[in-house]
Protein backbone atom coordinates (compact mmCIF):
# COMPACT_ATOMS: atom_id res chain seq x y z
CA UNK A 1 0.00 0.00 0.00
CA UNK A 2 1.19 3.49 -0.81
CA UNK A 3 1.47 5.16 2.61
CA UNK A 4 1.61 8.72 1.22
CA UNK A 5 -1.67 8.16 -0.63
CA UNK A 6 -3.23 6.68 2.50
CA UNK A 7 -2.32 9.70 4.60
CA UNK A 8 -3.66 12.19 2.05
CA UNK A 9 -6.84 10.19 1.50
CA UNK A 10 -7.43 9.51 5.20
CA UNK A 11 -7.33 13.22 6.05
CA UNK A 12 -10.37 13.65 3.81
CA UNK A 13 -12.35 10.43 4.30
CA UNK A 14 -11.28 8.52 7.45
CA UNK A 15 -13.91 10.09 9.71
CA UNK A 16 -16.63 8.44 7.59
CA UNK A 17 -15.53 4.99 8.80
CA UNK A 18 -15.88 2.93 11.96
CA UNK A 19 -12.42 1.50 11.31
CA UNK A 20 -10.08 -0.17 8.83
CA UNK A 21 -8.31 -3.45 8.22
CA UNK A 22 -5.02 -3.16 6.35
CA UNK A 23 -3.05 -5.67 4.27
CA UNK A 24 -5.96 -8.12 4.42
CA UNK A 25 -4.95 -11.60 3.33
CA UNK A 26 -7.61 -13.64 1.53
CA UNK A 27 -7.86 -16.82 -0.50
CA UNK A 28 -4.49 -18.26 0.46
CA UNK A 29 -3.87 -21.93 -0.08
CA UNK A 30 -4.84 -23.90 2.99
CA UNK A 31 -3.43 -27.24 1.93
CA UNK A 32 -0.59 -28.51 4.08
CA UNK A 33 2.83 -27.97 2.48
CA UNK A 34 5.15 -30.98 2.53
CA UNK A 35 6.28 -31.69 6.09
CA UNK A 36 4.16 -28.77 7.28
CA UNK A 37 4.00 -27.75 10.89
CA UNK A 38 1.79 -25.04 12.38
CA UNK A 39 4.21 -22.16 11.73
CA UNK A 40 5.00 -23.45 8.25
CA UNK A 41 1.33 -23.72 7.36
CA UNK A 42 0.72 -20.14 8.50
CA UNK A 43 3.69 -18.89 6.46
CA UNK A 44 2.49 -20.89 3.46
CA UNK A 45 -0.93 -19.18 3.71
CA UNK A 46 0.69 -15.73 4.01
CA UNK A 47 2.87 -16.36 0.95
CA UNK A 48 0.02 -17.60 -1.25
CA UNK A 49 -2.75 -15.20 -0.18
CA UNK A 50 -3.94 -12.19 -2.10
CA UNK A 51 -3.59 -8.94 -0.16
CA UNK A 52 -6.16 -6.19 -0.13
CA UNK A 53 -4.66 -2.81 0.68
CA UNK A 54 -7.52 -1.86 2.98
CA UNK A 55 -11.06 -2.73 3.95
CA UNK A 56 -13.01 0.22 5.29
CA UNK A 57 -15.74 -0.63 7.78
CA UNK A 58 -18.96 1.35 7.63
CA UNK A 59 -22.17 0.59 9.54
CA UNK A 60 -23.97 -0.74 6.48
CA UNK A 61 -21.20 -1.92 4.13
CA UNK A 62 -17.51 -2.61 3.55
CA UNK A 63 -15.29 -0.61 1.21
CA UNK A 64 -12.64 -2.56 -0.68
CA UNK A 65 -9.88 0.03 -1.15
CA UNK A 66 -6.91 -0.19 -3.52
CA UNK A 67 -4.17 2.46 -3.36
CA UNK A 68 -2.21 3.01 -6.59
CA UNK A 69 -0.02 5.95 -7.53
CA UNK A 70 -1.04 5.56 -11.18
CA UNK A 71 -4.35 3.74 -11.51
CA UNK A 72 -4.76 1.86 -14.77
CA UNK A 73 -6.58 -1.23 -15.86
CA UNK A 74 -4.54 -3.30 -13.39
CA UNK A 75 -6.08 -1.43 -10.47
CA UNK A 76 -9.54 -2.11 -11.89
CA UNK A 77 -8.81 -5.81 -12.24
CA UNK A 78 -7.38 -5.95 -8.72
CA UNK A 79 -10.32 -4.27 -7.03
CA UNK A 80 -12.86 -6.39 -8.95
CA UNK A 81 -11.08 -9.63 -8.06
CA UNK A 82 -10.48 -8.63 -4.43
CA UNK A 83 -14.15 -7.81 -3.96
CA UNK A 84 -15.19 -11.27 -5.16
CA UNK A 85 -12.60 -13.03 -3.02
CA UNK A 86 -13.52 -10.94 0.02
CA UNK A 87 -17.23 -11.67 -0.38
CA UNK A 88 -16.49 -15.38 -0.60
CA UNK A 89 -14.77 -15.28 2.81
CA UNK A 90 -16.73 -12.56 4.63
CA UNK A 91 -18.45 -13.69 7.82
CA UNK A 92 -21.45 -11.43 7.30
CA UNK A 93 -23.34 -10.38 4.23
CA UNK A 94 -22.91 -6.63 4.12
CA UNK A 95 -22.71 -5.09 0.67
CA UNK A 96 -19.39 -3.78 -0.61
CA UNK A 97 -18.20 -0.75 -2.50
CA UNK A 98 -15.01 -0.69 -4.56
CA UNK A 99 -12.70 2.31 -4.23
CA UNK A 100 -9.43 3.11 -5.98
CA UNK A 101 -7.30 5.88 -4.49
CA UNK A 102 -4.76 7.36 -6.88
CA UNK A 103 -2.70 10.38 -7.80
CA UNK A 104 -3.08 9.92 -11.57
CA UNK A 105 -5.82 8.32 -13.63
CA UNK A 106 -5.99 8.17 -17.41
CA UNK A 107 -9.12 10.17 -18.34
CA UNK A 108 -10.20 7.47 -20.78
CA UNK A 109 -10.65 5.05 -17.86
CA UNK A 110 -13.18 7.15 -15.90
CA UNK A 111 -16.13 5.77 -17.85
CA UNK A 112 -14.92 2.20 -17.52
CA UNK A 113 -14.53 2.55 -13.75
CA UNK A 114 -18.05 3.98 -13.53
CA UNK A 115 -19.44 1.08 -15.58
CA UNK A 116 -18.04 -1.32 -12.96
CA UNK A 117 -19.32 0.81 -10.04
CA UNK A 118 -15.83 1.66 -8.87
CA UNK A 119 -15.40 4.94 -7.08
CA UNK A 120 -12.12 6.72 -7.86
CA UNK A 121 -10.65 9.23 -5.42
CA UNK A 122 -7.82 11.29 -6.89
CA UNK A 123 -5.76 12.81 -4.07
Amino acid sequence: MDAALWFRWSRIYAREYIGFYFNVRIAGRVDNPPGGQARGIEAHFDNTAFRLDAVGIRPDHYDIIEFRGRAGVGALGAVLAYERLFLREASDFRPTQKIIVTEVLNPELWLIYRQFNVRVDVV
